[in-house]
């Protein structure tokens, strides 16, 4: 029935011709030129109604036939002799033809129509679905996002960038992006927008700008901008994504807070005491003020330690902190450097009667009893005083020198102070004593290694061992690295020195190696100085060269303070160590200050938290805290992380409960010989195949 309907209009030709032809026939008197006119005007409306090309020459074929009929006499009764009759059948002839070839041009023009009305239709819903697509995207961001016209007028606003600042939404539209910008950074904020679209070139991104934003309600909140220009129909946009860093902000000043802050007193520590002593310094300079240093160590603290145990001393420190706290003014710098070691900056000194009138108060205040829980305690300072500008012009010479005149304070008998001297000057030489046996000692071979294993919490397994340098003297005592490494730094010599354990880690490792211990790592500690001469990569090459170790069982330990001091010079260096496959430990974690975006792009593979938040884990809640952020960060950053300083099974149990990896201390082992370490660690092997599942 389908292919039926097509010669539907073929038939409805051909029967209307045939119909008004006959009637035509019947009714020749009166119709002898309105049949004609009536059979070929239809047929030729028909055709163009139709409009086929097709339709049209069988019209005009079935009319040539009629004509044909018409003029052949011999064919047909009618009289159709005249010149007019024929012409008007010529002209209806034509006619059709005419109008069936307008009616196939009429029929291609409303095809075309239909195919571009059609187009049209698909490309508006394909513009909507990408509208509705891109309006999806903008509002699943967890960003701000605006687009922002070149004279700063808000175009297009995320809901959350609504949220953000506290506006209803679309409440932003139209407004301009500096509503949104503390009015201090208004201005300079407004010529940055203008310089970046007047900028020339490809489209850029700016990163990492740091605005304070003002909500509807004026609250301001740290937000964080990046923006780049892209070019639209209607002209250049400028598209900003915009964080709220309120969060993050927090948890960098809480880490900062906790950085440069005693965890026991609550102080500013060493790092913070320089800082704002440097600043102190400048002041005192501009104005021509007068500025002294203080520098207080506890008299016979260590038998209280002893004898009634570290939370009593600490409570101790505690009050000694809040006592020197009270006793100077608000506008001077009171900082615990560690251990019973605090300082005080004193500043606008009016006179030398001034400055021993507060010394002589802080004597006797300190000396005072001290009433912890049931007990009485006594203990008195022992105080060392420098000048500015006579005995120094820096923060680090003065507390240098105020710590040198506590020391001959302690010499004369405690329980007084004393200036910074001639006298004390001329120990210097012994300073220099020291240096020339330090040289002495370095061809001598005078030095040797100790060894403190680090275990694995989980399987108590050896993981790594700790090299640290002793010093052998000609009476058979060892000294400290405290007691020379600073005077191998004055000197330089901390360069042979530091090349020299290196050395010998390696000589032992594979001495080690070749007694059947397993392949386990040598931690070595990297001075600041010797971290950042320029010698000291070739020193290290040279030290790898001499031994067959391979260089992933080497791991350097520097301070988290030598990295933050020159941050991009120290990334460059532990980037080529790693390239070396040597491993990079940040060591004493927590005691300086570490910017969280600085600290996610080091090149590190561990993070040791200090053992001055370890030793009071359990007892302290402030170290407690700091040593659960700095753990919780190392997961994140996905490093390993050593408590060091573990001395009791309570705090192994915290920190093995918190996620920290890998442990060291006295309770684990202490710094030990060669043959020693062997030992133990073959003894403990053997515990563990002993041990219970």
């Amino acid at each position: 029935m389908e292919k039926l309907s097509r010669f539907k209009p073929y038939l409805m030709m051909l029967a209307l011709i045939a119909g008004l032809t006959g009637l035509r026939l019947l009714l020749l008197p009166i119709m002898k030129y309105v049949g004609p006119v009536a059979v070929y005007f239809l047929a030729t409306a028909i055709a163009a109604l139709y409009g086929g090309l097709r339709l049209a020459l069988f019209t005009c074929v079935v009319c040539v036939m009629v004509a044909v009929y018409f003029f052949i006499p011999p064919l047909h009764s009618l009289e159709i002799d005249s010149p007019a009759d024929r012409a008007l059948i010529m002209i209806f002839i034509v006619d059709a033809l005419v109008f069936g070839v307008a009616g196939e041009i009429f029929k291609r023009a409303r095809d075309r129509k239909n195919e571009l009305m059609h187009s049209l239709e698909h490309a508006r819903r394909h513009m909507e679905l990408n509208q509705h697509t891109v309006r999806a995207m903008l509002e699943s961001s967890s960003q701000g996002i605006f687009g922002i016209s070149i004279d700063g007028t808000i175009r297009i606003a995320n809901q959350t960038a609504h949220r953000m600042f506290g506006y209803e939404p679309d409440e932003l539209l139209g407004k301009p992006i500096d509503v949104l910008i503390d009015m201090q950074q208004r201005a300079a904020h407004a010529r940055h927008l203008r310089e970046f679209f007047a900028a020339s070139g490809e489209p850029m991104m700016k990163h990492g700008l740091d605005l304070q934003g003002r909500c509807k309600n004026g609250e301001l909140i740290p937000i964080e901008a990046a923006i780049t220009i892209t070019d639209t129909a209607e002209g250049r946009m400028g598209v900003s994504f915009v964080s709220d860093v309120t969060e993050r902000k927090r948890a960098e000043e809480k880490l900062r807070h906790a950085a440069q802050h005693d965890p026991l007193t609550g102080l500013p520590n060493r790092a913070l005491v320089y800082e704002i002593g440097a600043q102190l310094i400048g002041g005192a300079r501009r104005h021509q003020h007068k500025l002294a240093v203080m520098f207080f160590d506890l008299d016979r603290f260590k038998p209280v330690n002893d004898t009634y145990g570290h939370r009593t001393g600490d409570l101790m420190l505690q009050e000694v902190a809040h006592r020197l706290k009270t006793s100077v003014r608000s506008s001077d710098l009171v900082g615990r450097l560690g251990g019973d070691e605090f300082v005080a900056v004193l500043t606008e000194l009016h006179s030398d009667a001034h400055l021993e009138s507060i010394a002589s108060h802080l004597l006797k205040r300190l000396s005072e009893p001290y009433r912890i829980e049931s007990l009485e305690l006594h203990t008195s300072p022992s105080i060392g005083i420098s000048l500015y500008t006579d005995d120094g012009n820096d923060i680090d010479l003065l507390i240098r020198r105020a710590d040198a005149a506590m020391y001959h304070a302690k010499s004369r008998g405690r329980n007084n102070y004393q200036y910074f001297s001639d006298e004390i000057r001329s120990n210097t030489a012994n300073v220099f004593a020291l240096e020339q046996r330090l040289r002495r000692s370095l061809h001598d071979d005078d030095f040797e290694l100790a060894y403190q294993p680090v275990i694995d919490m989980r399987s108590g397994k050896l993981s790594a061992v700790e090299a640290l340098i002793r010093w052998r003297q000609p009476d058979g005592a060892e000294l400290m690295p405290g007691d020379f490494i600073a005077a191998a730094e004055a000197s330089g010599l901390i360069h042979q020195l530091g090349e020299w354990v290196i050395r010998e880690a390696c000589r032992q490792h594979e001495q080690w190696r070749q007694a059947g211990l397993p392949e386990v790592r040598i931690a070595v500690n990297v001075s600041p100085i010797q971290f950042r001469a320029p010698e000291f990569r070739d020193r290290l090459l040279a030290a790898l060269a001499s031994s067959t170790m391979s260089p992933s069982c080497l791991e350097l330990e520097v301070t988290e303070t030598t990295v933050m001091s020159r941050i991009e010079e120290a990334t460059r260096t532990m980037a080529w160590l790693k390239e070396l496959g040597l491993r990079v430990a940040l060591d004493d974690f927590g005691t300086g200050y570490s910017s969280l975006s600085h600290l996610a792009q080091l090149p590190i593979d561990k993070l040791k938290v200090d053992k001055a938040f370890v030793t009071h884990i359990d007892t302290d809640l402030r170290s407690l805290a700091i040593t659960e952020t700095v753990l919780a960060l190392g997961q994140k950053l996905g490093v390993e992380t050593v408590a060091e300083g573990i001395e009791n099974p309570g705090a192994f149990s915290m920190l093995r409960d918190l996620g920290c990896g890998l442990a060291q201390g006295y309770l684990i082992g202490r710094p030990m010989g060669p043959d020693q370490l062997r030992d133990w660690h073959q003894a403990r092997e053997s515990e563990m195949r002993v041990m219970p599942a």
